[in-house]
C-alpha cells in the first residue's frame, strides 16, 4: 500500500503495510486526533479561524508542513515535493513532515516524491464509501465506573498477552480470564454504557424529529458523550 511508500520516504527505511480487513468507521475512527480550543483563551474566535485554514488553506498547511519552497523543499509537481539536493528529513532547515495526517487536512499536502496521489484520492473516496457505526458519535463517559475501569485494565494486562502469543492453553486460560474479568467489575461498565447509549440512542432521534427538545436532551447527557448527527 502507499502508505508504505510514505513512511519509508519519511524515516529513510523501507517499510511495507498491507490491509488484513476492510475499514469500519466507529467514533474511534475520527477521534484519535481531537484539536481543540481552551476555554481560557483570550483568542477563542480567532484560534477557531485559523483552525479552519489548516482544513482549507493549502499554502498554510504545506508551509506549516515543508516550510519555504526552495529552502526547505523543492516542487516535483503539483501534489509531489522533494528535499534540496543533499538533503533530508535531518539536515534540512525545516520540516514537520512527521505531522502530515495529524495536522490540517491530508487531501491538501503534499506528498513525497514517489508516493503515488492516488493512494490519497483513495481515502477521500473511501471516507464517503465506508460503512458506519449505527453508534458513530457515541463516546462513553468512564467517570462512574473509573475504579472498575481500572481494576478490569490490570486484567487485561495480566492475562492477554499471554493468550495472544500462544504460550498458554486457551480452553483452560479463557476461563479463569473472563471469571477476572467478571470480579474486576466488567458487567457494571457494561451496565453502565449500554445505560449511556441508550440514552444517547433517544436523544439521536428526539434530535431528528424536534431538534429543539433533541438539544435540551443533549445537554442532559453524561459532558463526554457526543452527537454527531452526520
Amino acid at each position: 500500500m502507499e502508505v508504505g511508500k510514505q513512511l519509508s520516504a519519511q524515516v529513510g527505511k523501507n517499510i511495507e503495510t498491507k490491509r488484513i480487513a476492510p475499514f469500519y468507521f466507529d467514533t474511534s475512527a475520527v477521534n484519535s486526533v481531537t484539536w481543540m480550543v481552551s476555554s481560557t483563551s483570550k483568542e477563542t474566535e480567532a484560534a477557531v479561524k485559523f483552525l479552519n485554514l489548516l482544513y482549507t488553506d493549502k499554502e498554510l498547511i504545506n508551509t506549516i508542513l515543508f516550510g519555504i519552497e526552495g529552502e526547505d523543499y523543492l516542487k516535483v509537481d503539483e501534489h509531489h515535493v522533494k528535499f534540496p539536493e543533499g538533503m533530508d528529513a535531518n539536515t534540512v532547515p525545516y520540516t514537520s513532515m512527521l505531522s502530515s495526517g495529524i495536522v490540517g487536512s491530508e487531501s491538501l499536502q503534499y506528498q513525497m516524491e514517489g508516493i503515488n496521489w492516488s493512494d490519497v484520492e483513495l481515502k477521500l473516496q473511501e471516507n464517503k464509501d465506508t460503512a458506519r457505526s449505527p453508534y458513530f458519535g457515541f463516546i462513553f463517559d468512564q467517570g462512574q465506573v473509573k475504579t472498575q475501569m481500572s481494576a478490569v485494565t490490570n486484567v487485561v494486562s495480566q492475562f492477554l498477552p499471554a493468550l495472544v502469543s500462544g504460550s498458554v492453553d486457551p480452553d483452560t486460560i479463557i476461563a479463569k480470564f473472563n471469571s477476572a474479568l467478571k470480579d474486576a467489575g466488567a458487567q457494571d461498565i457494561i451496565d453502565s454504557k449500554q445505560q449511556q447509549l441508550d440514552q444517547w440512542l433517544a436523544a439521536q432521534i428526539v434530535i431528528l424529529n424536534k431538534p429543539a427538545e433533541g438539544r435540551a436532551a443533549m445537554e442532559a447527557l453524561p459532558s463526554a458523550m457526543e452527537v454527531n448527527p452526520a
